[in-house]
C-alpha cells in the first residue's frame, strides 16, 4: 500500500507530540510566525523537528537563520538572515528562526570530538570519520580542504548550491596564508586557472565584505595587499592579487572547501 509523504509527517507530528512534551521547543525564539525568508536556501531538511532544525542550524558555521515549515515537518537553513521584517514572504505555514535570537545553544553529541555525528531518526547517534575525500586537496597545516571547480558554469547562486550538493561550501580564505598555499597548488599545476570564485560577498547590511562563514574578510586579511576595490558584489582568489572583486551573476570556475 503506497503511503504518501504528507500522511507520513502527519503520523510522525502526531508521535512526536505524544512522546516529546510541548514544552521541549520553549527554548526556541521564533522571529516571525506566518513568515519566511526567500533567499539564501543552501540546505532543505525533511521530515525534521523544529527543536532539531535550529541545533542543525547550529552545528553548522555558515548557517544564519532557518525556515521551518511546520505542516510538512520541513527544514530550510539559510546562509543569511534577513536585514528587515519587510523582506519576509507571509505563508501561515512557516515559521521564521535567527540564530542570533536565540538564547540556549542546543547541544550536539560531545562524544565524537573530531568526528561527525551521525543521528538516526530515533535519536541515537554514532560517529563516522569526517575526512579530506580522495579527490579533493588537502593541507594539513591549515587544516584545509578542497576542490577545484575547473568548468566556468556557476555563479554565486549555483556555486553555493553546487559545493552543497557534494557537502562542501564554497571556499572561505580566511588568512593570508591561505592565499600563499593557493599560489603553490597553482605553481605546482595542481589549479588550472589562476582565478576562482570564492565564499565571499559584499553585505550591503554590514557594509562590509564577509565570507559565508559570517567572519569578516578584512578582519584578518591586509585589503591594501588586494585588488578589492569596489564595496560590492562577490570576492573571487587571484594569484597575483590574492582577493578581487568581480560582477555578480559572472560565472566561472570556484573552489568548494570540505569543513574537516
Amino acid at each position: 500500500m503506497h503511503i504518501s509523504k504528507a500522511w507520513t509527517s502527519f503520523l510522525l507530528f502526531a508521535y512526536l507530540s505524544q512522546v516529546i512534551p510541548m514544552a521541549s521547543a520553549a527554548d526556541i525564539v521564533i522571529d516571525a510566525n506566518g513568515k519566511f525568508f526567500n533567499q539564501s536556501i543552501f540546505e532543505t531538511l525533511d521530515i525534521i523537528g523544529l527543536k532539531q532544525c535550529v541545533r542543525e542550524c547550529q552545528s553548522r558555521d555558515d548557517c544564519k537563520a532557518v525556515n521551518y515549515k511546520r505542516d510538512d515537518l520541513q527544514c530550510q537553513l539559510l546562509w543569511t538572515s534577513a536585514s528587515n521584517s519587510s523582506e519576509l514572504q507571509i505563508d501561515d505555514k512557516y515559521q521564521y528562526i535567527t540564530m542570533e535570537s536565540q538564547t540556549t545553544v542546543l547541544k550536539n553529541c560531545t562524544s565524537c570530538k573530531d568526528r561527525l555525528t551521525v543521528r538516526f531518526s530515533s535519536g541515537q547517534e554514532y560517529c563516522v570519520a569526517n575526512t579530506c575525500p580522495v579527490n579533493y586537496r588537502m593541507n594539513k597545516t591549515l587544516k584545509f580542504c578542497y576542490l577545484a571547480v575547473e568548468n566556468r558554469d556557476y555563479d554565486f547562486t549555483t556555486g553555493m548550491a553546487y559545493c552543497r550538493n557534494i557537502g562542501s561550501r564554497l571556499a572561505v580564505l580566511p588568512t593570508i596564508d591561505y592565499h600563499w598555499y593557493m599560489v603553490e597548488e597553482y605553481q605546482s599545476n595542481m589549479l588550472e586557472n589562476h582565478r576562482y570564485r570564492v565564499g565571499g560577498f559584499f553585505n550591503v547590511t554590514l557594509g562590509k565584505w564577509q565570507w559565508i562563514d559570517g567572519s569578516l574578510v578584512f578582519d584578518r586579511i591586509n585589503r591594501t595587499l588586494t585588488r578589492v576595490t569596489d564595496d560590492r558584489e562577490e570576492l573571487a582568489w587571484h594569484d597575483g592579487d590574492i582577493l578581487k572583486d568581480f560582477s555578480t551573476g559572472n560565472t566561472d570556475c570556484m573552489l568548494c572547501e570540505r569543513i574537516i
